[in-house]
């Protein structure tokens, strides 16, 4: 059905208006993966992550003819007495809590990999094959996006961070507006989260420079980064990427080979990976568990996994 006229809200600051709707709804979920689907010929969005996420994949499908934007991810903070998408529950520290993340009702650890957007925003025209906020530690890697009336690639805050762009084939964007880029971000509004720190933080998204685009003027392109020492902290700046450890986490597949035992520690084992053809990650894990350290070279970065002895 049409939703460009159902009722709106603003995720954050940057200046979008959207509705918290879509083909496909996930709110309170962990690990969803949608593998291999067709979303094609929708008046309205395609998939919505809304509010409580954890480790959500979409991986090899094809959006298509979406009337508005065909991913979108979108968290809560309480910056309202009460809100359409939480039925019932009172927010009695609104709107003083407009910027507090803290509770964790966002979208962590989502992946998109492996699809395809074309032909995006047919009705609303304030949309993206992909546009998150109030999310943290998103993956968008080896897509294909391409026709849509704005920016390809939407992040409408700096919120926690911890968000990886890379490999990906953006083109045709910015149609029917005069503005943005293939990729645009914002960071006009502070926020506080715990997410992985102590401390709040407000950083911008991070990104791999590994990004085609075809578009000449994308001044609001992202610059490549790299976390700082956890997840989740300041960045390394550009050109010391290689002095940044992040730890509490493995990355799933892709490994080259897996050496057990390992003589040496974290500058050994990244050292190992420098000198290997196509190693991209390394992981080093040690544990007063277990006899042996391990260090794993891997060709791709994949999913974030806890793990308590690990550095990668």
């Amino acid at each position: 059905r049409y939703t460009y006229m159902d009722p709106h809200g603003v995720p954050s600051a940057g200046d979008w208006a959207l509705e918290r709707n879509g083909a496909v709804f996930l709110q309170g979920t962990q690990h969803v993966t949608i593998h291999n689907c067709t979303f094609d010929r929708l008046d309205g969005n395609g998939l919505m992550i809304s509010g409580y996420n954890r480790y959500t994949t979409i991986q090899h499908s094809d959006f298509s003819y979406i009337g508005s934007t065909a991913i979108a991810s979108w968290g809560y903070t309480n910056e309202t007495t009460s809100d359409p998408g939480r039925p019932g529950v009172v927010l009695e520290n609104a709107p003083v809590a407009g910027i507090d993340g803290t509770d964790g009702e966002h979208p962590r650890y989502t992946t998109v990999k492996g699809c395809t957007a074309r032909e995006v925003g047919l009705y609303e025209k304030q949309s993206s094959f992909y546009m998150q906020a109030k999310t943290v530690a998103t993956t968008l890697t080896e897509n294909v996006f391409f026709n849509g009336p704005r920016a390809g690639i939407n992040f409408n805050d700096g919120f926690g961070g911890g968000d990886i762009v890379s490999h990906n084939l953006v083109f045709s964007t910015c149609r029917e507006s005069g503005d943005h880029g293939p990729i645009n971000s914002w960071d006009r509004q502070p926020f506080l989260t715990t997410w992985n720190s102590s401390s709040s933080s407000s950083s911008s998204v991070g990104a791999d420079e590994n990004n085609a685009t075809g578009d000449k003027d994308s001044d609001n392109s992202i610059d490549a980064t790299c976390m700082g020492p956890f997840l989740g902290s300041e960045y390394c700046s550009y050109g010391h990427e290689w002095e940044c450890f992040v730890q509490l986490h493995d990355l799933e597949g892709h490994d080259i080979t897996i050496i057990d035992p390992f003589q040496g520690g974290t500058i050994e084992c990244q050292a190992h990976c420098q000198a290997t053809e196509n190693c991209t990650y390394w992981v080093f894990i040690s544990s007063s568990m277990q006899e042996n350290q391990i260090c794993k070279l891997k060709s791709a970065r994949g999913n974030l996994v806890p793990c308590p002895d690990c550095v990668f």
